[in-house]
């Protein structure tokens, strides 16, 4: 299935194609948000319609410009609908990038958070079933 096709996708990238075809709206500026070399970025845009950016890199990027993951996608889909997205969608320039880099930052890290958390809940579930299991072979005998 060829990327493009899958809506959500389709939206991410007119919205990202839009924004980066404004005035001051660069790669670099997103190279240096996200702390990479401006051919890393290129990469990602030069191929986003053959292979997905993945999820995490799309929202992180939504995030940098300055917008909400949905409120990204949302302004793709009025484009690819052919109407003017609404002017909390408008694409002239990010809002400040160093909040927006600190507010990612943050993201992130309550994802690892989260990620750690799963992690514990998993292995106190997995004694505990190993738990249950060894009583009722005891049981049993």
């Amino acid at each position: 299935m060829d990327p493009i096709e899958i809506p959500e996708y389709k939206y991410f990238i007119t919205s990202l194609e839009t924004w980066l075809s404004k005035k001051g709206n660069e790669q670099q500026r997103l190279a240096d948000a996200f702390g990479l070399h401006k051919s890393t970025i290129s990469k990602y845009i030069r191929n986003m319609r053959k292979k997905i950016i993945p999820y995490e890199i799309q929202v992180k990027i939504a995030h940098l410009i300055g917008y909400s993951y949905f409120d990204f996608l949302m302004a793709g889909r009025s484009i690819v609908n052919g109407t003017e997205p609404p002017e909390r969608y408008n694409f002239h320039g990010a809002r400040n990038p160093a909040k927006m880099a600190k507010f990612c930052e943050s993201v992130i890290l309550i994802e690892k958070h989260a990620e750690e958390i799963y992690h514990e809940i998993f292995d106190r579930v997995d004694l505990a079933a190993k738990t249950i299991s060894l009583v009722s072979q005891k049981n049993l005998t």
